[in-house]
């Protein structure tokens, strides 16, 4: 299909065109396509006038990975594995297959119970998803709007860390750029996660290990999954205050499965 065809496909599953705008999702992407030995090329949602590129969300393009350098030549974009997966132009009315995704805006959920940061990620892995991910004023915005008329006890945690050095985002260690501290931005960034505030929901950091009334969990979001080996694999859950999933039943397993299948 072209890359309009492409894009609608997407739409009509309720998903959208591949968004790869950072090397999670991009190391995310290569691996599904290499575990569903799909080796054709691929559209994502990337078109470019000139130099000048932009996803299909409107975002104008700053991180790439382009196999040469004096791409963009075409106004669509296509990656395949035999060139490593690197970006390509192509012409929009050529005819390849579409990568869709979930979409980016994900659902949230308020959980209630007393949980530390470490039990907090576990309850929200327990429903599918993750620890809020809130690196934009759009997606705090909202936040702010589906808690304004629910009854807040105390503070609430979401998904950001400090790794020793900075504070970064649990889903892929993405570091925080956007912020809403309630104050100055904290100085220590270990032994800490942040929370919002129970007040005006903005935020401040806790120690891990505090235990405090709410969780906001997000799910619909891509996993990264990378091949690696189990010790490799456990240490890289660590770094994030997370431990290899532990799937005790078979409704666990489905929503593993779930999440790691994306419609090609």
């Amino acid at each position: 299909m072209n890359y309009n065809g492409a894009t609608d496909f997407c739409k009509s599953i309720g998903m959208e065109l591949a968004k790869l705008d950072n090397i999670g999702l991009q190391k995310s992407a290569e691996q599904y396509l290499i575990s569903q030995q799909i080796t054709e090329k691929v559209w994502m949602s990337l078109t470019c006038v000139g130099l000048s590129c932009q996803w299909d969300d409107g975002e104008i393009l700053d991180w790439a990975n382009w196999e040469n350098v004096d791409e963009p030549r075409y106004e669509c974009v296509v990656f395949e594995e035999i060139f490593a997966f690197t970006w390509r132009s192509r012409r929009c009315l050529d005819n390849y297959i579409s990568l869709c995704i979930a979409p980016a805006q994900p659902s949230f959920s308020l959980l209630s119970g007393l949980y530390n940061f470490y039990e907090a990620s576990k309850e929200c892995q327990a429903i599918g998803g993750q620890l809020a991910v809130l690196n934009n004023p759009v997606a705090m915005n909202r936040v702010m709007n589906e808690l304004y008329d629910m009854t807040i006890t105390n503070d609430i945690w979401i998904g950001l860390y400090g790794n020793g050095t900075n504070f970064v985002w649990q889903n892929m260690a993405e570091e925080v750029s956007y912020t809403n501290w309630n104050t100055t931005v904290p100085q220590t960034h270990t032994g800490v996660a942040v929370v919002m505030t129970k007040s005006d929901l903005t935020w401040r950091e806790r120690q891990m290990t505090d235990r405090t009334d709410h969780t906001l969990c997000q799910v619909n979001y891509l996993p990264v999954v990378l091949g690696m080996t189990y010790a490799d694999a456990e240490a890289e859950c660590l770094k994030s205050a997370l431990h290899p999933a532990l799937m005790r039943t078979q409704e666990e397993a489905i929503i593993a499965k779930n999440a790691l299948n994306t419609p090609k």
